[in-house]
């Protein structure tokens, strides 16, 4: 079983994902999960396989202390933002800017982010900090969790992403 000593950014599409698939409490007991007031804010309901419309209630996750919480400011996404060019730039939601931008300003490289947006991974290919993304299906394997899931929560997703961003990197 996996030590609960990783730190893991779960972006929106991620979240409504574990929801779905009812894997968002074992994610939830086997990491450290940071979200930041955006992505809750964006993520307060997902539809099950069956189209049926579930609401998230977030407060007994905050009260309990099961996620921590960031919220970057505004000047500081501004910034972060700002060492993009436009393709990259205006693909970013507010969301993934919160996360990126977090993520970005730490001093370990022993953080992750969970995505499914291809924006995100090409940013962490392009700066050289790969390593630092993680799928859905990755982090669900290392706690032994094995329920099918959409291609963009895939292990090849991620991977092909960030090549593509790397590639990028040098034109």
């Amino acid at each position: 079983m996996q030590s609960k000593s990783m730190l893991v950014l779960f972006d929106t599409c991620v979240i409504l994902e574990a929801f779905r698939t009812d894997s968002w409490d074992a994610l939830v007991s086997n990491y450290i999960v940071i979200l930041s007031q955006t992505v809750i804010e964006e993520s307060l309901w997902y539809y099950d396989a069956n189209g049926n419309k579930h609401f998230i209630d977030w407060k007994p996750y905050i009260s309990e202390h099961k996620i921590q919480i960031i919220d970057p400011s505004i000047s500081d996404m501004e910034k972060f933002l700002s060492e993009f060019d436009s393709s990259y730039a205006e693909r970013m939601d507010i969301g993934e800017l919160s996360l990126l931008c977090y993520l970005f300003s730490q001093p370990t490289t022993e953080i992750y982010i969970c995505s499914s947006d291809e924006i995100v991974f090409k940013i962490l290919g392009k700066h050289r900090r790969s390593e630092q993304g993680i799928s859905l299906e990755e982090l669900l394997k290392m706690i032994g969790f094995n329920k099918p899931i959409n291609e963009h929560f895939k292990k090849d997703f991620r991977e092909r992403c960030s090549k593509k961003g790397f590639e990028n990197s040098f034109t």
